[in-house]
């Protein structure tokens, strides 16, 4: 079935690494400096996806399709990455069996991509951190 295969291609987060704790950690450090309420992990984590600024939406609304307004969204999104690019790898790990994973995989001859809509400027520095960027011959943010 897969002889033909040559490549995997792997999402990041939530795929190959658990990166909601920081994200979170984040959404209530950027709340707090605009005099916000947080939110709590769950509501968070069913937020994530769909990029940052769409989780920074609906993060200020408290709702999945809501519409802040602008000024206050573009200062929300400057605050929000500066706290995840201060906080980026705190707690954010590997799901268990990723490296191990990705070790035989490689090892198979395989070429490993990393495709993910969190911007390089967080990718690449997440991947180094986790030591996962060794396996990625190729890195689209």
């Amino acid at each position: 079935m897969f002889q033909s295969a040559q490549a995997v291609l792997f999402d990041l987060d939530g795929t190959l690494i658990d990166s909601a704790p920081d994200i979170m950690t984040s959404v209530n450090l950027m709340l707090c400096d605009l005099g916000q309420t947080g939110h709590d992990e769950a509501a968070i984590i069913g937020w994530i996806g769909n990029g940052v600024e769409r989780l920074v939406k609906r993060a200020l609304t408290g709702a999945k399709a809501g519409e802040p307004d602008p000024r206050l969204f573009e200062r929300a999104l400057t605050l929000f990455r500066q706290h995840y690019r201060a906080h980026l790898c705190e707690r954010s790990r590997p799901y268990p069996g990723v490296v191990a994973g990705l070790t035989v995989l490689q090892q198979q001859g395989f070429q490993l991509c990393c495709i993910t809509n969190k911007a390089g400027a967080f990718t690449e520095p997440l991947l180094r951190a986790l030591d996962l960027q060794r396996f990625f011959g190729l890195v689209l943010s």
